[in-house]
Protein backbone atom coordinates (compact mmCIF):
# COMPACT_ATOMS: atom_id res chain seq x y z
CA UNK A 1 0.00 0.00 0.00
CA UNK A 2 2.94 2.54 0.84
CA UNK A 3 4.36 1.99 -2.52
CA UNK A 4 0.96 2.99 -4.24
CA UNK A 5 0.79 6.08 -2.11
CA UNK A 6 4.28 7.20 -3.39
CA UNK A 7 3.50 6.63 -6.66
CA UNK A 8 0.00 9.07 -6.76
CA UNK A 9 2.10 11.26 -4.16
CA UNK A 10 4.83 11.63 -7.43
CA UNK A 11 2.10 11.57 -10.04
CA UNK A 12 -0.01 14.54 -8.01
CA UNK A 13 3.54 16.30 -7.86
CA UNK A 14 4.63 16.35 -11.09
CA UNK A 15 1.09 17.28 -12.60
CA UNK A 16 1.19 20.42 -10.20
CA UNK A 17 5.01 20.91 -11.52
CA UNK A 18 3.40 20.61 -14.97
CA UNK A 19 0.81 23.17 -14.80
CA UNK A 20 2.75 25.79 -12.88
CA UNK A 21 5.26 25.86 -15.72
CA UNK A 22 2.74 25.92 -18.16
CA UNK A 23 0.55 29.16 -16.21
CA UNK A 24 3.70 31.10 -16.26
CA UNK A 25 5.35 30.15 -20.10
CA UNK A 26 1.46 31.63 -20.63
CA UNK A 27 1.78 34.93 -18.80
CA UNK A 28 5.26 35.46 -19.98
CA UNK A 29 3.82 36.14 -23.20
CA UNK A 30 2.01 39.11 -21.47
CA UNK A 31 4.73 40.61 -19.90
CA UNK A 32 7.76 40.27 -21.91
CA UNK A 33 8.54 42.54 -25.79
CA UNK A 34 11.27 41.31 -28.31
CA UNK A 35 12.33 44.91 -29.83
CA UNK A 36 15.00 44.89 -32.31
CA UNK A 37 18.43 45.63 -31.33
CA UNK A 38 19.83 49.36 -31.76
CA UNK A 39 23.33 49.53 -31.37
CA UNK A 40 24.00 52.90 -29.55
CA UNK A 41 25.81 55.49 -31.31
CA UNK A 42 29.37 56.65 -28.86
CA UNK A 43 29.08 60.16 -27.55
CA UNK A 44 32.67 61.35 -27.40
CA UNK A 45 33.55 63.86 -25.13
CA UNK A 46 37.57 65.44 -25.10
CA UNK A 47 38.07 67.35 -21.78
CA UNK A 48 41.86 68.91 -21.16
CA UNK A 49 43.15 69.90 -17.87
CA UNK A 50 46.25 71.07 -17.34
CA UNK A 51 48.48 70.79 -13.70
CA UNK A 52 51.17 72.87 -12.35
CA UNK A 53 53.75 71.44 -10.30
CA UNK A 54 55.65 73.77 -8.29
CA UNK A 55 58.70 71.78 -6.61
CA UNK A 56 60.52 74.31 -4.94
CA UNK A 57 59.79 78.39 -4.51
CA UNK A 58 58.29 79.73 -1.50
CA UNK A 59 55.28 78.18 -1.96
CA UNK A 60 55.44 74.66 -3.64
CA UNK A 61 52.64 72.98 -4.70
CA UNK A 62 54.67 69.17 -4.14
CA UNK A 63 55.91 67.84 -0.87
CA UNK A 64 57.54 64.37 -0.66
CA UNK A 65 55.67 62.43 1.94
CA UNK A 66 57.79 58.77 1.43
CA UNK A 67 60.16 57.19 -0.38
CA UNK A 68 61.69 53.87 0.19
CA UNK A 69 64.16 53.19 2.63
CA UNK A 70 67.06 52.15 0.75
CA UNK A 71 67.61 55.25 -1.85
CA UNK A 72 69.79 58.33 -1.86
CA UNK A 73 68.75 61.65 -2.72
CA UNK A 74 68.57 61.29 -6.85
CA UNK A 75 68.09 64.53 -8.85
CA UNK A 76 64.46 62.49 -9.49
CA UNK A 77 61.87 60.97 -7.31
CA UNK A 78 62.79 57.47 -6.86
CA UNK A 79 60.75 54.72 -7.89
CA UNK A 80 58.08 54.32 -5.22
CA UNK A 81 58.12 57.98 -3.30
CA UNK A 82 54.81 59.32 -2.69
CA UNK A 83 53.86 63.15 -2.85
CA UNK A 84 51.49 65.14 -1.42
CA UNK A 85 50.07 67.74 -4.31
CA UNK A 86 48.10 70.51 -4.62
CA UNK A 87 47.82 71.40 -8.51
CA UNK A 88 45.95 73.95 -9.58
CA UNK A 89 44.06 72.74 -12.83
CA UNK A 90 44.06 75.70 -15.90
CA UNK A 91 42.30 75.96 -18.99
CA UNK A 92 45.43 76.32 -20.94
CA UNK A 93 48.79 74.79 -20.57
CA UNK A 94 50.18 78.22 -19.27
CA UNK A 95 50.45 78.67 -15.23
CA UNK A 96 48.77 82.13 -15.36
CA UNK A 97 45.64 80.87 -17.87
CA UNK A 98 42.33 80.88 -15.86
CA UNK A 99 42.39 78.14 -13.35
CA UNK A 100 39.04 76.02 -12.73
CA UNK A 101 37.09 76.46 -9.33
CA UNK A 102 34.86 73.47 -8.56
Amino acid sequence: MEGRAMMLLALALALALIACSNTSLADAKYYSKTRPYTPMKNKITNLHFYYHDTLSGPNPSSVLVAKPKNTTKPKIAPFGSLYAIDDPLTVGPDPASKSFRF
